[in-house]
């Protein structure tokens, strides 16, 4: 009972500095959503999640029936590996719940700078098999390890190749913002599509060429008992199915 009571009073404070933050710092105002308990960026029509084993057993039914006002949950990106031999264990449920529901689902990659690209690359395409509609792989690449700039972007590169040579599709590059700027902003990069995580601001100023952003991590949904993170996609639904694989 107490660590329910502190739990749920924890998300209310969360909550509550997330409101007096957009007061403080938004200049065109904010847009509340007080189902999902987020703020949810203005001009943005397509929304999703990233899940992992952190959300547990998820009831996916009731996740695609939570519609609020014009927001509903358009796609899923789930975790599927890390580095060369973990798999995450809820995995194969969610891939197959979530389009069982209708969800535009995705499988992301949590890339370890210590270890080698080709060995997580193998990880992941052993363990992910794309149909047609499915979103492109994602690579989430958040640290930079002990290993040389130019070593460390070499084994980047060697897993998104294989990658996208095995599926036939470009993959996506998961990030922060921070991260972005400091290591991945290089023409060796380029022509990637980008995924941007940065919390509780209003607009993502970045010169990437990001086309999701990862703008809050304390969304609340139906059939999910934990936090989640929030995405929008930059353009329309039949903008994103044209991501897909074909």
């Amino acid at each position: 009972m107490f660590s329910i009571f502190v739990y749920f009073n924890f998300e209310l404070i969360s909550y509550y500095i997330q409101i007096t933050y957009y007061k403080l710092t938004s200049k065109n105002g904010y847009v509340i959503n007080k189902s999902f308990k987020i703020f949810i960026p203005e001009n943005f029509n397509v929304h999703g999640i990233d899940v992992s084993v952190h959300q547990s057993f998820i009831k996916w039914d009731e996740v695609t029936k939570m519609k609020v006002g014009h927001d509903s949950i358009d796609f899923v990106y789930i975790k599927a590996t890390e580095g060369k031999t973990h798999k995450d264990i809820f995995f194969k449920k969610n891939w197959i719940e979530s389009k069982k529901n209708d969800l535009i689902r995705g499988a992301y990659h949590f890339y370890l700078p210590y270890l080698d690209g080709k060995s997580q690359a193998d990880n992941f395409i052993g363990s992910v098999t794309l149909e047609k509609g499915d979103l492109p792989p994602v690579l989430d690449i958040e640290k930079r390890g002990k290993k040389n700039y130019k070593s460390f972007l070499k084994e980047l590169k060697i897993w998104l190749t294989l990658v996208e040579k095995h599926y036939g599709v470009k993959p996506i590059i998961y990030t922060n913002l921070k991260f972005y700027e400091e290591y991945l902003n290089t023409e060796k990069l380029e022509g990637y599509t980008f995924w941007i995580a940065h919390y509780y601001v209003q607009e993502l100023n970045s010169d990437s060429k990001w086309m999701f952003w990862q703008h809050n991590d304390r969304g609340c949904v139906s059939g999910i008992n934990s936090l989640v993170d929030f995405n929008i996609f930059k353009g329309s639904l039949a903008d994103l199915k044209k991501m897909t694989v074909k």
